[in-house]
This record gives C-alpha cells, sequence and structure tokens, in this order.
C-alpha cells in the first residue's frame, strides 16, 4: 500500500514534473484497487474489520488514558531515533516504551523535526531535489505507523521503518553530496563528513556484527 504514494512521486520525478502523466500513474493504479474494495464489500460475509486484543497494544483500550498528540510524536521519535542510531534492538516493544499519556517536551521537539523536515520536503519536492525524494519517502513511510489513526501491533517496532528507511537512506546520501559540494569551505567540509561517515560506519557495522551473533541460533536469540 505504500508503493502506491511513492510509485506516483518517482513518476512525477522521471516525467520531469509532468502531472498529466502522474495522474495517469495513479488512477492504473488505484481504480483495480477502488473495484477489488466494491466487489468485496459486495460479495463479503462476516467482519470486515480487525478487532485488536488487549496485549498487542493496550494503549487503545477505553480505560486507558492516551493523548494521541504525544503518542504519534514519540512514535515519530522512535523511529528516527531508532534509524539513526540503531542500538538496543528487540523483538517486542509493548507497552510503556515511549510516554502516551501527557504532553511531554520530547514530544514537542519531535514534533518540530517533523515539522521542518516536512517543511523541507515539500519545498525540494516541486523543485525536484533528490533529498527531497528521500524525506516524501521517509515521511509518507512512517506516517501509517505512528499510531495516529490505527493501533499498531506492538505499539511501536523498527520493523514498520522498511519502506520508510529507504528514504533516509536516499535523504542522508543525496544530502551529504549537497553539502560536501557545497562551494564555502568545500575541503573542510569534505574532510568532516568522511570522518563522520567513518565513526557512523564502524560504530553501525559493529552493531551488525553483534546483532548477527544473536540470530545464529533460536538458544542465543532467546
Amino acid at each position: 500500500m505504500l508503493f502506491l504514494g511513492i510509485i506516483p512521486v518517482l513518476s512525477y520525478y522521471y516525467t520531469k514534473g509532468n502531472w498529466k502523466k502522474t495522474g495517469i500513474a495513479v488512477a492504473v493504479m488505484v481504480m483495480p484497487i477502488l473495484l477489488f474494495r466494491v466487489f468485496n464489500k459486495k460479495i463479503r460475509t462476516g467482519k470486515s474489520f480487525r478487532e485488536y486484543e488487549f496485549s498487542e497494544n493496550p494503549l487503545f483500550d477505553k480505560e486507558v488514558v492516551v493523548n494521541k498528540f504525544t503518542l504519534s510524536m514519540e512514535s515519530f521519535g522512535f523511529y528516527m531515533k531508532k534509524m539513526m542510531l540503531p542500538s538496543e534492538l528487540v523483538s517486542y516493544y509493548g507497552y510503556d516504551t515511549i510516554a502516551f499519556n501527557q504532553i511531554t517536551v520530547s514530544s514537542i521537539v519531535f514534533f518540530l523535526i517533523l515539522l521542518l523536515l516536512f517543511t523541507i520536503g515539500t519545498i525540494g519536492f516541486f523543485k525536484r531535489k533528490p533529498f527531497a525524494l528521500g524525506l516524501v519517502i521517509l515521511l509518507g513511510g512512517l506516517f501509517p505507523f505512528m499510531n495516529v489513526f490505527t493501533p499498531m501491533v506492538g505499539i511501536v517496532a523498527e520493523r514498520f521503518t522498511s519502506v520508510a528507511s529507504i528514504g533516509w537512506c536516499i535523504f542522508i546520501s543525496y544530502g551529504g553530496i549537497a553539502i560536501l559540494q557545497s562551494r564555502n569551505k568545500q575541503k573542510m567540509r569534505q574532510v568532516i563528513g568522511v570522518v563522520i561517515l567513518m565513526i557512523y560506519s564502524t560504530w553501525s557495522f559493529s552493531k551488525v556484527i553483534e546483532r548477527n551473533r544473536e540470530w545464529d541460533t533460536t538458544i542465543s536469540l532467546l
């Protein structure tokens, strides 16, 4: 479903901003889905919605006080932190992993970061900047999993960022290239960029090796 949004964005980029061709691409993908949903609704019998158990997402129980703004922003912050520093990954996060019942300072900070990324992505999108394409995929890929409308099983999980991480890689790669190619103090920027890349890559590689060892056998995983 996420790629139904990503493909038209790619079409817009590759057709040099041709809205007509992009609209055709959207129609070709959306029409079969609409037809399927209409026919499916006519012939379906029984329940047509997902019922969530308390153990899957206790925060959406009527007895639990949830601040949707805090929950969604903290979810966004969780995903961003895991993509930047993928450490302490576990199989299930669940209840009490993030704040949810009152507005916090971190939720406001995450909102401002989201607003900044959205603004940069929107401006760059209409200029067809490569880094903006990454931001569109990143934010579009995260939005369905931010617990805004649909409860997520486990509340948050790094596996939910699989598509969004593609956008993150594009954003970081082309954003880094743009900085390194800047004319202002180019040599210094290149040195700083390479040093940061080496430090981050070394740290990330060590975490990947450590994680792989944990998945070596069922016993080591448990």
